[in-house]
């Protein structure tokens, strides 16, 4: 099983999104946790890595179990508040990011905001507060 961390980084109406090379759709910023590595840890590192900011990691906000397709094995990621958003105001890119993502946006939280997994916009509109989901990408 591969474990995996997301930041939900909210400030003023737009969250901070991130698209990776070949993809079409928008995913919260993040990666997987590496061995002996807690989750926490593993977010404030990713998101030094990839914005180049200290994250104050806040409550766990979603838990989502999916599987890539049939064969894979499953993923489970763990989705975190960030309490000190305005730190990310200002998208500095860290160098393995470049390798990694093709676009980094604060984006308005809007209905149709082709966002993975599919139901993030649901919660960001208040429409569930279940905070285990299952899905497939």
């Amino acid at each position: 099983m591969k474990v995996t961390v997301r930041a939900l980084i909210i400030n003023e109406g737009k969250i901070l999104l991130v698209q990776h090379h070949g993809s079409d759709f928008w995913s919260l910023p993040g990666g997987k946790v590496e061995a002996g590595e807690t989750l926490k840890a593993c977010l404030i590192r990713e998101m030094k890595e990839e914005l180049s900011a200290e994250a104050q990691v806040g409550a766990l906000k979603f838990v989502n179990e999916f599987k890539y397709d049939r064969k894979a094995d499953p993923t489970v990621e763990f989705f975190f508040e960030i309490t000190n958003p305005k730190d990310f105001e200002i998208l500095i890119i860290g160098t393995h990011t470049k390798k990694e993502l093709a676009q980094i946006a604060w984006r308005p939280i809007t209905k149709k905001m082709n966002l993975k997994p599919a139901f993030l916009e649901k919660a960001l509109h208040g429409k569930t507060t279940t905070i285990f989901h299952t899905s497939s990408k």
